[in-house]
């Protein structure tokens, strides 16, 4: 690699340096402000034809190692959500049989710990289809609930609860065992949390190497990785840097084939192994 005159280039969030070096900062593993945790909650992949029982379903996991999927309108189910929009797919809970539906998502670090569960339903018939949230540090959020369905069109079930950051949480969904064949339908599962803010990376490009520099908030924690290509591999270094309301340094980096590419991950201990 040419050598390059000293300078120093900061970024918010995630920016490349235009520096020979190509280098990466990196504020927060998710975008500041509002972030939906579900993956495929809308159950739009994979693409069915009316309906699909299947035995693995993106991002969910099932006890029963089966789920259902339903085209919109198919055999009388609503075509518009809660929200008025096209359903597209939708997940029956029952599978002709009485599984859990899972989903475990991990909380970011977090602006504040109010989180928003949401999902629409539809029933057939009776039944009692439960949900319920699980935290890995909060524990029980949602108890055992009975799924709101009005019979008729999709219902949005709303719950609101307290997260902790780097946390797993449980989605579950329960299907009661006297539901028969027609247990509730869901659609649109979100769990809404308010990520922080991303911070700010200096980083001082000197003849063969850089030394990255930010302020270390007081109760957390950063950890650098270095790549030798933009998309990784990462591979996270040894020190972990504890904030405690100073300017933070890292150790001067060679930049060779190994290290060209540099992110700062912040967060609780337990989030940045």
């Amino acid at each position: 690699m040419g050598s390059t005159a000293s300078r120093t280039r900061r970024g918010t969030g995630t920016v490349r340096s235009l520096a020979i070096a190509a280098l990466v900062f990196c504020g927060a593993t998710v975008a500041a402000g509002q972030v939906n945790l579900v993956a495929n909650g809308e159950f739009e992949d994979p693409v069915v034809i009316d309906y699909s029982i299947m035995p693995t379903l993106p991002h969910w996991e099932s006890s029963e190692d089966a789920f259902e999927i339903w085209e919109e309108a198919f055999l009388g189910s609503p075509a518009l959500g809660s929200d008025g929009q096209a359903t597209g797919q939708h997940m029956e809970m029952d599978v002709n049989d009485f599984p859990v539906l899972s989903q475990t998502v991990t909380v970011p670090l977090l602006e504040n710990p109010q989180a928003t569960f949401r999902f629409d339903a539809w029933l057939r018939s009776a039944g009692n289809s439960q949900c319920r949230v699980t935290g890995s540090e909060s524990g029980v959020l949602l108890a055992l609930t009975p799924i709101q369905c009005n019979g008729f069109s999709w219902t949005e079930n709303l719950f609101s609860f307290e997260v902790q950051s780097g946390e797993q949480l449980s989605i579950d969904f329960v299907q009661g065992t006297n539901s028969g064949a027609s247990g509730a339908h869901v659609d649109q599962v979100e769990l809404w949390v308010e990520a922080a803010a991303p911070f700010i990376v200096e980083i001082d490009l000197v003849e063969g190497g850089a030394q990255l520099s930010w302020f270390g908030e007081t109760d957390l924690y950063y950890r650098i990785d270095t790549a030798p290509e933009w998309n990784g591999p990462w591979t996270p270094q040894v020190q972990l840097f504890a904030g405690s309301g100073v300017l933070l340094y890292s150790p001067f980096y060679p930049i060779d084939t190994h290290h060209r590419f540099f992110r700062v991950r912040r967060g609780t201990a337990s989030m940045l192994p």
